[in-house]
């Protein structure tokens, strides 16, 4: 086995930067492949297989070398320049605000340094500087301290992660993939195309009002913000759920870790109270985001949020959940949405929704099948979550050389 040295970035790499390349200067034609900075926190993970965007630039540009490494070095947050991407293609135009890496060929691998930022991204996260806007400086990454094997002990640990990565890859493209073929079914379900009670006759529509529990405040909004302040939360008591909890599931009572005390609720929030059963709805800003209420629980929604109570006599509640989720896929809540830059529903916009009047069998048929399809979704989901986990830990003791590879272990694509 090979021994780990302590190497400064600075001694095994240059370092460099993008220039020019704004958002208007990528076109899908372009007669060059380029990578903007804005992409490396949403279009690409340590390692890029494949150029994605295209522009025509060619005066004063910066292209890369094979094996560079990018990673942003501007954001509103630090955690965020804690990212590289390791880019095998040479020719390819870098835009501004973006660190090129350029490692030793003999020294360092390109992957394994982007998987190194991404195992310890603390180490990256000390070198940044700023308040509202936050910098990574090469003269400051020069400085960067990495624990490092010889070459080709780099090589077997990219060909593991990159295991991990592929069967990643592969379970995310399923999910997207089970996603889509769900829209589609919705499509069918929702529109009457598709019925599962041939005998029904032609669909005719009413409004979520009717399908509302016949108590008082069925459909409701949370309560103003004066009338929930941070400084009276408490640490037990009635949970109460944000926006974040609303994950078009189930709410998780795990996940509820702010409250207010009874006294509190019982003055001042009983009207925006939710029950088991309850469906809560997104109103303000990002809208129609669904949450579930588990059947036994109770809590108090905040102003951002809205809950309905149906009535179980004249719906089915998954029905009207699927439905919602129906709703908010084909844009409805956007178009009637009130407003600019932060859109507003109002509980009106809620209680007028139209929605299939149909018989409780038939809501009940159709709430199940799709209720199938979001069970083996959740299942590859869960599986994906395991395996980024699993990634994470051996990815950790990997670049530390806590776990090491075989010497016998070939490098990914090379012949045994």
């Amino acid at each position: 086995m090979t021994n780990w040295q302590i190497k400064k970035l600075g001694d095994i790499a240059q370092i460099t930067k993008g220039k020019g390349l704004s958002k208007d200067d990528i076109v899908d034609d372009g007669k060059y492949r380029c990578v903007h900075y804005g992409e490396l926190f949403t279009k690409y993970n340590e390692v890029i297989k494949e150029v994605r965007s295209r522009t025509n630039l060619s005066d004063g540009i910066v292209l890369s070398a094979a094996n560079d490494v990018l990673m942003p070095t501007s954001d509103v947050t630090p955690r965020g320049l804690a990212t590289a991407s390791s880019l095998p293609f040479s020719d390819v135009v870098i835009g501004g605000d973006v660190l090129i890496i350029r490692p030793d060929e003999d020294m360092l691998d390109g992957r394994f340094f982007a998987y190194f930022v991404a195992g310890d991204r603390h180490a990256i996260l000390r070198l940044t500087t700023g308040s509202t806007i936050f910098h990574l400086y090469g003269s400051d990454m020069k400085k960067l301290k990495i624990k490092l094997s010889e070459k080709p002990e780099q090589e077997r640990i990219v060909g593991v992660l990159e295991v991990w990565d592929e069967y990643i890859e592969k379970l995310e493209q399923k999910i997207a993939l089970k996603e889509q073929l769900k829209k589609g079914l919705m499509q069918e379900l929702f529109n009457g195309k598709r019925r599962v009670n041939s005998s029904d006759s032609k669909w005719e529509y009413t409004t979520l009002s009717n399908f509302a529990s016949k108590s008082k405040n069925a459909i409701v909004d949370g309560p103003f913000g004066s009338q929930m302040k941070l400084s009276e939360f408490t640490s037990t008591g009635v949970p109460v759920i944000e926006m974040h909890h609303l994950k078009n599931t189930f709410i998780e009572k795990l996940s509820l870790t702010r409250f207010v005390s009874e006294d509190k609720f019982k003055r001042d929030l009983s009207r925006s109270g939710v029950c088991g059963g309850d469906i809560i709805i997104s109103k303000t800003g990002s809208l129609g985001y669904l949450g579930l209420m588990p059947g036994g629980e109770s809590a108090v929604i905040t102003s951002r949020l809205a809950k309905i109570t149906i009535d179980q006599q004249m719906a089915d509640r998954q029905f009207v959940f699927q439905y919602l989720k129906y709703m908010k896929m084909i844009g409805y809540w956007e178009r009637i949405g009130q407003g600019g830059t932060m859109k507003i529903l109002s509980i009106d916009n809620f209680k007028k929704m139209p929605i299939p009047n149909i018989s409780k069998k038939e809501q009940e048929k159709l709430a199940s099948i799709l209720d199938l399809a979001d069970k083996e979704i959740k299942a590859l989901d869960d599986k994906r979550s395991r395996l980024v986990d699993q990634k994470k830990y051996i990815l950790k003791n990997l670049i530390t050389g806590t776990i090491r590879t075989p010497e016998t272990l070939k490098p990914k694509g090379e012949a045994t």
